[in-house]
């Protein structure tokens, strides 16, 4: 009975399972998201059939809409003019978050003065900030990218304290024995010991300023997706409102998607801890 030698063996058993469990435990995310809208649409079919449509309309009521919405040309004006105050608002609070976040953790002296001052902001309602720049600004852009930066500037500020000040201090004393600069410093070991941190906050604040800018928008400003959904609302058009919102979702999760990605290029060298 001949063998052929060149044959391959198959794998064992045990390998195809363990690949097969790898390959389901990298699906989670996925498959948890899928069970969750699966039971929202679930839920807004039933309950759907039981309200009346103005105040709650039923799945096909709300997609026609959002085919509607599409078709329009102002859609996509109201949507680019958003996308340019949360990532105007978003990059200007992100470069002084991260400024006022490194020199606190690095000065006393300036830490001494600027955490306080910046636990102060927090501790303000950001109504009370609305309603103050309606006061103070007369122009709509300045308005909406003041309520962004005033919401989320602290949230960089303060993880990229918490990441600076999460340096190591033996690693620290060892990088001040070769006696580098002050930007060799920060750039061959602070900067980078910190982005883990800064990559949280600034998704966080991202996440934010998308909540914020809409916000903005539907108070003090008559364009964007933000003053479209205070538009249906004015108009008891709960289906119209439904689809603004998402549009919305849609566009927070792609630059989500956009900042994951580039947070895993910056760490690919990184492996991910796995259950």
């Amino acid at each position: 009975m001949s063998c052929d030698a060149t044959k391959p063996l198959p794998a064992p058993v045990g390998a195809e399972v363990r690949r097969y469990v790898r390959w389901v435990g990298s699906q989670r995310d996925t498959l948890g998201t899928a069970i969750v809208i699966a039971a929202v649409l679930l839920a807004w079919q039933f309950f759907g059939g039981l309200i009346p449509k103005y105040i709650f309309p039923t799945i096909p009521t709300a997609i026609a809409k959002f085919q509607d919405i599409l078709t329009l040309n102002g859609t996509y004006v109201a949507v680019g003019q958003t996308l340019i105050r949360i990532l105007g608002g978003f990059a200007v609070s992100a470069s002084f978050g991260i400024l006022f976040g490194v020199l606190m953790a690095m000065s006393n002296g300036f830490n001494f003065i600027a955490r306080p001052f910046i636990r102060l902001i927090m501790g303000v309602p950001a109504l009370t900030w609305v309603l103050l720049g309606v006061i103070w600004f007369k122009n709509m852009e300045l308005r909406v990218w003041f309520f962004m930066f005033i919401v989320t500037f602290p949230i960089t500020a303060l993880n990229t304290y918490d990441g600076v000040r999460a340096v190591p201090f033996e690693l620290y004393q060892m990088t001040k024995s070769l006696r580098p600069t002050t930007a060799g410093l920060l750039r061959y070991l602070i900067i980078p010991a910190a982005t883990p941190f800064i990559f949280s906050g600034l998704r966080l604040s991202l996440s934010f300023s998308g909540r914020i800018a809409v916000f903005a928008e539907a108070i003090a400003a008559g364009t964007g997706i933000g003053a479209e959904m205070m538009l249906t609302n004015q108009l008891f058009d709960t289906a119209g409102l439904l689809g603004w919102t998402l549009i919305l979702i849609v566009v927070l999760s792609l630059m989500d998607g956009i900042l994951e990605v580039i947070e895993r290029r910056w760490f690919k060298w990184r492996r991910e801890m796995k259950d």
